[in-house]
């Protein structure tokens, strides 16, 4: 299968949308449609996409706009609904795990984020109704995202990694890239896909370049995904992408015990934002990552803001076991004791 480019690919995206819709993005220039990061539907509102970090409008005349106004390319109700349709392949019962979740993706990874009112169970969220807005996050595919990365700590060896950063700032686009490089160098991936948006994998094939020697987990949960690869793939090292379960805490510690290296993302700006972070913490603790990497928040996925090895991360709060500060507005923040 032939990579898509990074203008294929919104087109692609923008294939969900409703024709009337669909082709303001498609007429884009190829210079404003290279930067679409995300397309945006709200009922009663304008047509928005981001573009690096920025949200614009779509006027009826094709342009573009900061601002709302008269002539903004307003989304109906009706269109809403026909992106949901399209999202769910016309089979809305058979997505009804991922939709109670929030997000749903689709073939070549997009992500769409789902809001509407709550159907909620026994105090659990089990559906969604009345869909008001949808956020279509493109899927890239960025040879080379992950250069900075593999120069600075995997030049002599596979090492465990945890990349960290906010949303939209790559995390994602450089895991992919880290899968593929490593693969490439006679390393045995096996990447556990649980929302599909690492390979992309449709009927069976990924649709995105992870390598000759990688084995995709798709659909799994991570703890779940990250036992049967130990067991049963025999991997030199697992990626996986936002982790923060106890699960999937145990799995990687249990990689760890195995002498499988661990590859895995994490939302946070910084080392102040992770130490709240309790069974993250653990694991670096016990010695699970060798280097946190803290992607910058704009721009190229696969910047780099900072590399720390695990043990200063652990060094800086462990001052006390239980580490206060006025930042964090008095609360107890767990950060284990430096080992």
């Amino acid at each position: 299968m032939e990579p898509m480019s990074s203008l294929q690919r919104v087109d692609d995206a923008a294939g969900l949308l409703a024709p009337h819709l669909s082709r303001y993005i498609y007429e884009l220039s190829d210079d404003k449609k290279g930067q679409v990061r995300e397309i945006r539907l709200r009922c009663g509102k304008p047509l928005a996409v981001n573009l690096t970090d920025k949200d614009l409008f779509f006027q009826q005349d094709g342009s573009l706009s900061s601002i709302c106004t008269l002539k903004s390319v307003v989304v109906t109700k009706e269109d809403v609904s026909e992106c949901f349709k399209k999202l769910c392949g016309y089979s809305v019962y058979s997505h009804q795990n991922e939709i109670a979740s929030g997000f749903l993706t689709v073939k070549n990874g997009h992500r769409a984020g789902i809001c509407g009112t709550a159907v909620i169970e026994n105090g659990k969220v089990v559906g969604l109704r009345d869909i008001s807005s949808l956020n279509i996050r493109v899927a890239r595919e960025i040879f080379g995202a992950a250069d900075e990365i593999m120069n600075r700590i995997m030049t002599n060896k596979t090492s465990s990694v945890l990349i960290c950063g906010a949303p939209a700032s790559g995390k994602t686009t450089v895991l992919r890239d880290l899968a593929r490089q490593l693969s490439l160098r006679n390393t045995r991936v096996a990447v556990v896909d649980e929302r599909g948006e690492l390979a992309a994998t449709y009927c069976g094939q990924a649709g995105n370049n992870l390598g000759p020697r990688c084995d995709v987990l798709d659909g799994y949960p991570k703890g779940k995904g990250m036992m049967i690869a130990i067991k049963c793939l025999a991997p030199d090292v697992i990626i996986c992408d936002e982790i923060g379960t106890e699960e999937e805490a145990n799995a990687i510690h249990t990689g760890l015990n195995c002498g499988v290296c661990v590859i895995a993302s994490a939302h946070a700006y910084d080392s102040t934002e992770l130490y709240h972070k309790k069974q993250i913490m653990r694991l670096i603790a016990l010695g699970a990552f060798e280097y946190i990497v803290f992607l910058k928040n704009v721009g190229t996925p696969g910047r780099v803001q900072e590399v720390i090895k695990a043990g200063e991360i652990i060094a800086q709060g462990s001052r006390s076991h239980l580490y206060r500060n006025n930042l964090f507005g008095g609360r107890d923040i767990y950060v284990p004791q430096a080992y």
